[in-house]
């Protein structure tokens, strides 16, 4: 329990420097941060319990899927404790870039709106797309913008 504890203590402060960089590359005014935050941590609730819930799931129909969940978390420490000096590209995360193929984003905040309509079309708000970018933050995120220009 401790250990479990420790780890994750460590990671909400890692987590809580990504989002001030996400925030700082988009600008994101200090009122609006509260909400990204909010829908964020509402957002990162619901993926747990559907992964815990698909996770249960599959244990309980093959338990030797255990092995390979052990070996994927063996993996994802050693990846972490490799890559200690990251520096984040928000504008390389794949759902962002995914979010802007689908949806225009307009160029300015409008208040506390994630989405408009603007002539008849709906538009993205940079608050969403920052909530998009929030929430897809991972750490093989993490590691392939670590990576530099010559190893990708």
């Amino acid at each position: 329990y401790a250990t479990g504890y420790v780890i994750e203590y460590s990671l909400s402060v890692d987590n809580v420097f990504v989002f001030s960089l996400i925030f700082a590359a988009f600008a994101v005014p200090r009122e609006l941060q509260h909400r990204v935050l909010f829908w964020g941590v509402v957002g990162a609730l619901v993926m747990r319990l559907v992964m815990i819930g698909a996770g249960a799931a599959i244990i309980e129909r093959a338990s030797w899927v255990l092995l390979i969940f052990g070996a994927f978390l063996v993996l994802t420490g050693i990846r972490m404790w490799r890559s200690r000096d990251v520096h984040i590209d928000p504008s390389r995360n794949p759902m962002l870039r995914l979010l802007r193929r689908w949806i225009p984003v307009t160029d300015g905040y409008e208040g506390q709106r994630m989405l408009v309509r603007r002539s008849g079309t709906l538009m993205a708000t940079p608050l969403l797309a920052v909530l998009v970018v929030v929430e897809t933050t991972d750490e093989e995120d993490r590691n392939a913008n670590a990576r530099g220009p010559d190893q990708r």
